[in-house]
């Protein structure tokens, strides 16, 4: 089982390295459409890979010599592919959060 917290740190660091580029427009769409499925409220396991399954094709097919940016594909791959599910954190609010205190 894998934490959403740790996908989004893992994509943080994929896009980190992704900015070093200049991308056409289907690119940018397909790391906008990764970005979205990993900090949805309750990310899909399956939305995030296809997502990522077609950023990562599309970029081999422009940058064919950068290992630190294949390196980062590879750590991200490697935490979905550890895990078949995921949960996320979700923040509660105790009683006395919740309670007005204007009275």
């Amino acid at each position: 089982m894998v934490s959403a917290k740790q996908i989004q740190n893992s994509y943080i660091k994929l896009y980190e390295s992704l900015r070093s580029y200049v991308w056409p427009l289907s690119i940018v769409e397909g790391i906008a459409d990764l970005e979205i499925a990993v900090y949805k409220a309750f990310p899909s396991i399956e939305a995030i890979q296809a997502a990522f399954a077609f950023l990562k094709y599309m970029c081999e097919q422009y940058v064919k010599n950068d290992d630190e940016l294949f390196s980062k594909f590879d750590d991200f791959e490697e935490i979905l592919n550890n895990s078949e599910t995921m949960y996320a954190k979700l923040n509660t609010r105790t009683r006395k959060d919740s309670i007005d205190e204007s009275f």
